[in-house]
């Protein structure tokens, strides 16, 4: 079978889709053209890759198999084209990554008011959302690499994953919030309160969760809240290191666990994927301050 990548990419867009219509229209091609490229993956592979009905289409068994080697093949064929454009062309002026809301307050001030006073002219976006939902844009090459918690994103082969720091986590309250007075927190102490944290929190019992839930990827807004609320925060400590040493918030401690507990963070990128020189010292940049951050924590 000769391998024709823009062949294949209709054929994993139809499959996407489930549409020869949705994808014709996303590629640009008509419908009949869209179904002729289609038919001759068919010919070659010599047997159906859809089943075609009024409602749509839907991948064969062989078609399932297909589609996702050609994704895969397709992934590779994209890193590779961009590898070379990075070396012919040099070090690049932009740079795209993702990052954890629960870590976005702590390390993004720091990474943007370097960057944009050492280089200028570069161009930087920063995508926060939780690590799951990083994953497709990873995939996809709209972000080079991310920042997220081991843990809360499904780990695959294609990936490198690098555990580059760990954050401590505690739960926060205002001063003169009821469990501030107690010298040792239960955990059903928590069932009465509201929880306010940067990311879903689908691991919590639902004891904990079913008395109200704020998220927010908003430092300042949780802080607010937390201050004016009988909310208790899950958040780094580092974050509210000044807040804590001025008694405005206190960390709760459990009878089952003194101590904070830790979350282990990871640099994510796919395998064989060159970074440009920028987008290596934007994230050598942030695991340092993660680094700085986590030791000059309370935990």
């Amino acid at each position: 079978m000769k391998l024709d990548l823009k062949k294949l990419n209709h054929l994993v867009t139809v499959a996407r889709l489930g549409s020869l219509s949705k994808a014709a229209e996303q590629l640009h091609l008509s419908q009949p053209a869209l179904s002729r490229s289609v038919a001759l993956i068919e010919e070659q592979v010599g047997a159906a890759l859809f089943e075609r009905s009024a409602q749509g289409v839907v991948l064969t068994s062989l078609g399932e198999v297909t589609a996702e080697a050609a994704e895969k093949l397709l992934l590779q064929a994209t890193i590779f084209e961009r590898n070379v454009t990075l070396f012919s062309r040099g070090e690049s002026g932009r740079i795209a990554f993702g990052i954890w809301p629960v870590i976005s307050s702590l390390l993004l001030p720091d990474i943007s008011a370097h960057f944009m006073s050492e280089h200028p002219k570069i161009n930087m976006r920063a995508t926060i959302k939780p690590a799951s939902e990083l994953m497709p844009a990873l995939y996809a090459g709209e972000i080079e690499w991310l920042l997220g918690g081991i843990g809360y994103f499904e780990s695959a082969a294609e990936l490198n994953v690098i555990e580059v720091g760990a954050i401590d986590v505690g739960m926060v309250v205002r001063a003169g919030h009821p469990l501030a007075k107690k010298r040792k927190v239960k955990r059903q102490d928590l069932f009465s309160h509201p929880v306010l944290c940067g990311v879903e929190l689908s691991r919590l019992p639902s004891e904990i969760t079913e008395n109200g839930v704020f998220i927010a990827d908003n430092f300042e807004v949780l802080k607010h809240t937390t201050l004016h609320s009988d909310g208790y925060w899950i958040t780094p400590l580092a974050l509210v290191n000044e807040d804590i040493k001025s008694r405005r918030l206190k960390v709760l401690t459990f009878e089952s666990a003194p101590r904070p507990w830790q979350i282990p963070i990871a640099l994510v990128s796919l395998k064989g994927h060159l970074l440009s020189p920028l987008a290596q010292s934007v994230a050598d940049y942030a695991c340092t301050v993660l680094l700085n951050k986590s030791s000059g924590s309370n935990g």
